[in-house]
């Protein structure tokens, strides 16, 4: 009776660590494939949430510019919607529509100066740009805002967009990338996890899910950080000038194209004036959408190994 009940008070207490350690003995680190999906879910939340805070601070300041602001120039909004190149595009658009640049030929960019305009018709930096498709005899936005990058107009269109507190400074811009480099760490723990799942012959399709959506969000981060970018104050302006001109979205008419392509970037001269876009090399709008798909550990059908 005494073996007995030894064997059968031992029996328990021996069996039971192996029984523990029998659910996570085929998992990679010790760690089930729901378990780190779950918390690599939890942690790009938490990243995605601390970089738009974070941005939403750096990019100040925020509410409507001082009393006594006036209207920005189709310059300014180019510059703050799309940076150089948008602000050169939208230069060239104004200078061809007020017939001081001719194109020449179909395709190419190839333009040349007809005429000087008349004192005060044209801002300084139309006339820089002006300069420069005199010199180079072409009118693409990449060639001309190399150019122009530290051209004394450029710097004062800056400036002015500075002391208005609708752009924001460059070191802000820069630690706001900085933030954006927490997505890179986490795609890191992402790809070795992978790697370590995978080479383990275990499902990873979710993992997999998880970090395209982490690539995704970080690429969006990124051109969020842009430099220059536009400050929260910028962005309401931007906001402002584009729902008091909501019109111009399909281009608008002749003189208008300039503030529209401004505003609603390519895609509204696209709408006005396919050969002017073409001619600039404006990549035509795409007119297909891809569709959402469905995937992952739906169900309950993952098992044990959705994260690897």
């Amino acid at each position: 009776m005494t073996l007995i009940l030894s064997v059968g008070l031992a029996g328990p207490q021996a069996s039971g660590p192996a029984l523990a350690a029998a659910p996570s003995s085929g998992d990679t680190w010790g760690v089930s494939g729901p378990t780190f999906a779950g918390v690599y879910l939890l942690l790009l939340a938490t990243v995605t949430a601390v970089f738009w805070i974070a941005r939403q601070s750096l990019l100040g300041p925020g509410g409507p510019p001082p009393s006594g602001s006036t209207a920005l120039p189709a310059d300014d909004l180019a510059y703050l919607s799309g940076g150089l190149r948008r602000a050169v595009d939208v230069a060239v658009i104004s200078l061809s529509e007020r017939g001081l640049l001719a194109r020449e030929g179909r395709i190419g960019g190839a333009m040349r100066v007809v005429g000087a305009p008349p004192p005060g018709t044209v801002s300084a930096f139309e006339w820089a740009v002006g300069d420069a498709v005199a010199r180079t005899g072409r009118a693409r936005s990449g060639l001309l805002a190399a150019q122009l990058a530290g051209h004394p107009t450029v710097e004062a269109m800056r400036e002015r967009l500075l002391a208005l507190g609708a752009l924001a400074t460059r070191e802000r811009a820069r630690t706001a990338r900085r933030v954006a480099w927490l997505y890179v760490a986490l795609l890191a723990l992402g790809i070795a996890r992978l790697v370590a799942g995978a080479s383990r012959h275990r499902p990873v399709g979710f993992l997999t899910l998880e970090m395209l959506a982490s690539v995704v969000l970080a690429a969006v981060a990124a051109a969020s950080v842009r430099y220059p970018a536009p400050s929260q104050r910028g962005q309401l302006l931007l906001s402002q000038a584009r729902a008091a001109s909501a019109g111009l979205r399909s281009g608008g008419l002749p003189g208008q194209r300039a503030l529209a392509v401004a505003l609603f970037g390519p895609p509204a001269l696209w709408a006005a004036d396919q050969e002017l876009a073409r001619h600039l090399g404006f990549s035509s709008p795409s007119s297909g959408s891809g569709g959402d798909s469905g995937g992952g550990c739906g169900g309950g059908g993952c098992g044990g190994g959705c994260g690897g």
